[in-house]
């Protein structure tokens, strides 16, 4: 197929032809929070820095920012 009919079968939206494959993109998962209980049973909730130029929200309460950094054991950013 010449580049000239392979631009005009595409639709007029610019979406993919049948020939290419779409890609499905994944949806992070939500880490649920600990309960009271297990946060403060001990004392080996430890915050780790993640991959430089990695960040992701805050999940305290009335916290809205991003942030670096990760408890070890939770494993939710803080």
């Amino acid at each position: 197929m010449s580049l000239v009919h392979y631009l005009f079968s595409k639709n007029r939206t610019g979406a993919e032809s049948d020939d290419e494959p779409r890609r499905n993109l994944l949806k992070a998962k939500v880490v649920p929070l600990p309960t009271a209980p297990k946060i403060t049973a001990k004392a080996n909730h430890i915050p780790e820095l993640v991959i430089p130029g990695f960040s992701s929200r805050c999940r305290n309460q009335g916290f809205s920012e991003r942030t670096k950094f990760r408890c070890t054991t939770c494993k939710i950013f803080l």
